[in-house]
């Protein structure tokens, strides 16, 4: 088990009167990289300066490696603790090399090192954050993305065993981004300790061991990212909506936001879909203002997530069970709702074989195929006849050839109401 590097209990803070942190509660081991995450104004900045010691808590107790917070020398702290604020203002124009230098200022009060072996660290920090042209310039004269770079460099000179780090990404390009993360973790790896405040809760999850989430000054959750970045946290937590998902590719949690509906038309469209077939064509349809329903869907289904995650009204049931007639029936009922129904592309086998049935219920019928090869969908040859006689009396679409169809369907009614 990792020792403990960073306690922090029964913290509180107020500025003026007003109650900025409340009885914060949490444990930092060595090596790891914790992210804190929240909405603006959730206290992530004012934590991270309570503990570098800029801010002095109300009251509460904050420890490296065993040893308290104020029993430390200015000295000390800056050979235990280094600290990137979230802006950085260029006070006077160093050099990049001697900006970079100054993270080891601590270490030449202990000590001196000799400026040869300075120059080999800062060019080999350099070399690792892809800075090493800026090194003779101004540092008044960068960008703020190569200025946040440089101060992550004079950070990790600093060569502290615990990072303090206030969105040390906001000001760069993805490529960056990643490249600052990566660098972050391998240092964790190697066995310094990082703590991060972090908009992107994207990059939270990808990179970060932990997740912190406070609100309004307090912690509300703590863990992997899975347990902290949930649906029903971040619906609480932000105004406008969101979905959770999960990124097929990394495994990691994924957060997209999503985009304001347009006010209704008076059109229904029904979806009948699993497997994530029907994501794309649901933003679509909330764009354009269409009412959707849609099911019958199973628990943990990609497509159930989303419908939930969005507001649209569905028909769901267990996971891995048939679909039971008291459901059938529900569904049914939005099907007969419903101007139009549509059927995507998706598996079908025992478990929501009725789900070709419910479209059989469907009083204006589209299909939607992309793979030429749809009989490979289905697991059982019964289903094929079932499908083969929806499509003689149905009309056929790619899905973006039936967007198109229901843009020129929502603006004829739009126009029709108009002219009304």
């Amino acid at each position: 088990m990792k020792p403990l590097l960073l306690s922090v209990s029964k913290l509180n803070f107020s500025l003026g009167k007003k109650p900025l942190l409340s009885n914060i509660n949490l444990d930092i081991k060595v090596g790891e990289l914790v992210g804190i995450i929240g909405p603006n104004g959730a206290g992530k900045s004012t934590l991270l300066k309570n503990i570098v010691g800029i801010h002095k808590p109300d009251q509460g107790h904050i420890a490296i490696n065993g040893v308290s917070l104020h029993q430390l020398s200015h000295l000390q702290r800056a050979e235990k603790i280094s600290y990137l604020a979230q802006r950085q203002e260029a006070a006077f124009p160093f050099t990049v090399a001697d900006t970079i230098k100054l993270g080891a200022h601590a270490l030449q009060m202990r000590r001196r090192t000799s400026q040869s072996t300075l120059n080999q660290q800062v060019s080999r920090i350099a070399e690792q954050l892809n800075i090493s042209a800026l090194l003779p310039r101004q540092l008044d004269q960068l960008s703020g993305g190569e200025t946040q770079l440089v101060h992550f460099a004079r950070i990790l000179m600093q060569n502290t065993c615990l990072m303090l780090l206030d969105e040390p990404t906001a000001a760069l390009d993805i490529g960056h981004e990643a490249q600052l993360m990566n660098l972050l973790r391998q240092q964790c790896r190697s066995g310094s300790t990082a703590l991060v405040a972090i908009h992107n809760l994207n990059i939270a999850a990808a990179y970060c061991d932990r997740l912190i989430l406070l609100d309004k000054g307090k912690l509300i959750a703590s863990g992997r990212a899975e347990e902290v970045i949930t649906q029903a946290q971040l619906t609480q937590l932000y105004d406008h909506q969101v979905m959770v998902s999960q990124n097929p590719i990394s495994g990691t949690v994924t957060v997209l936001p999503m985009p304001e509906r347009q006010s209704t038309v008076s059109f229904k469209v029904h979806l009948i879909g699993g497997a994530g077939s029907t994501v794309a064509l649901v933003r679509a349809l909330l764009q354009m203002g269409i009412e959707v329903t849609a099911g019958i869907g199973h628990e943990q289904d990609s497509d159930t997530d989303y419908w939930l995650t969005t507001g649209v009204e569905h028909v769901k049931v267990p996971a891995f069970s048939a679909i039971d007639p008291a459901a059938f029936e529900r569904a049914k009922q939005l099907v007969a709702n419903a101007d139009l129904t549509i059927l995507t592309e998706f598996p079908i086998g025992s478990m929501n074989i009725d789900n070709l049935h419910l479209a059989a219920e469907a009083k204006n019928l589209w299909i939607l195929e992309e793979n030429p090869d749809q009989l490979a969908r289905f697991y059982h040859p019964d289903m094929i006849p079932i499908y083969q006689v929806l499509r003689q009396h149905s009309q056929v679409f790619t899905a973006l050839a039936a967007i198109e169809q229901l843009k020129n369907t929502v603006g004829k009614i739009k126009a029709s109401l108009s002219l009304s």
